[in-house]
């Protein structure tokens, strides 16, 4: 008896690894399709010199509405985005080292050389001008799977560092670009940070809040309104400080020998992924888009996106150049202060 309870116990298990499985092949499926239709080029785009790959990933715990799956969903798109990362990442030492198959995970003798690498490497970069360009996100039950395709190139890591240190300014029209942007993504949710490069080449960093619209009376929706304005402050810090987080991180976990041990890749995606980006958010963080969003299942949610707009002087304008005894300055928007070029 007690045999055939282990039996139907591993069948069960196996069950839903398979499902669990299944479901990310058809979140990254779906991703894919719409890439295509998009005419983005999958892998490496010789024309562009970008590099576009999908990843997906899978988190549990949360159940649907609550606080914790909305910890569970931003979790669980920064796991799908690190395994993103590390593709393109890959795709990078091969191109140089003249090869071209992507290198995923595997669970063999070199496993242990593959975390290294990836965390080492990750150690030295913060990979600047990485953009999410679609994602899919399915529900079932309290598990969450999210699929994303993103898009780096070094054009894109140029004007990435190029906006953050004040060398370039935002084009005069880009939140209008932006809600023509966002619009495109149609009722699908929006991952919790966006990047976006509006006309003049700036790089934009957003964090996005997203919370379950139980009702329609004002009450429930200012209820709702209030939670997903607090997870677009939160994520517009993850937008801002992620990265760099991600990557003090990983010195740190190079320089204890965090990694001595043969742990599975999964271990270091974790341990990546779920470190606080805290900080003060610059001057000129506020809500620039909201709209109540009804995915393909009937839910409802309400949902923000925060950015960072320059304040304005006095007479209303926004801030241009700026001349002192010190020379010309340009306005940063990500410190709100005029900064030497």
């Amino acid at each position: 008896m007690t045999s055939r309870l282990v039996i139907v116990a591993a069948f069960c298990l196996c069950g839903g690894v398979c499902c669990a499985a299944i479901s990310q092949m058809d979140a990254e499926a779906a991703v894919r399709r719409r890439v295509v239709q998009r005419g983005l080029h999958m892998g490496i785009d010789a024309e562009t010199g970008s590099y576009t790959v999908i990843a997906s990933a899978v988190k549990s715990g949360g159940e649907p509405g609550s606080h914790a799956s909305c910890i569970q969903r931003v979790a669980c798109y920064r796991l799908a985005e690190l395994k993103a990362i590390h593709q393109i990442l890959n795709m990078r030492g091969q191109t140089m080292s003249g090869q071209t198959a992507v290198q995923r995970d595997h669970v063999d003798d070199t496993a242990v050389k593959t975390v290294r690498t990836f965390v080492e490497t990750l150690s030295k970069s913060d990979m600047d001008g990485c953009i999410v360009v679609d994602t899919c996100e399915l529900n079932d039950g309290a598990r969450c799977i999210v699929a994303v395709a993103m898009t780096w190139s070094a054009e894109l890591e140029r004007r990435a560092r190029a906006s953050a240190d004040g060398a370039l300014r935002p084009a005069s029209v880009w939140i209008e670009e932006l809600k023509t942007y966002l619009g495109n993504w149609g009722d699908e949710l929006l991952p919790p940070t966006v990047a976006f490069v509006d006309s003049a080449g700036f790089f934009h960093r957003l964090g996005v809040g997203v919370a379950a619209l139980g009702g329609a009376s004002p009450l429930e929706r200012n209820a709702a309104s209030r939670l997903a304005d607090l997870w677009a402050r939160k994520n517009l810090q993850l937008a801002l400080f992620g990265r760099a987080a991600m990557r003090k991180k990983a010195e740190l976990m190079m320089s204890r020998g965090r990694l001595a041990e043969s742990d599975p890749l999964a271990s270091a995606y974790e341990a990546l992924g779920e470190v606080s980006a805290e900080g003060p958010l610059p001057a000129g963080s506020r809500s620039i888009y909201d709209k109540v969003v009804q995915t393909a299942d009937g839910a409802k949610f309400f949902l923000i996106v925060y950015g960072i707009v320059p304040l304005p002087k006095a007479d209303g304008a926004l801030p241009t150049t700026g001349k002192t005894a010190d020379g010309i300055q340009i306005w940063n928007p990500l410190t709100g202060k005029f900064e030497k070029q």
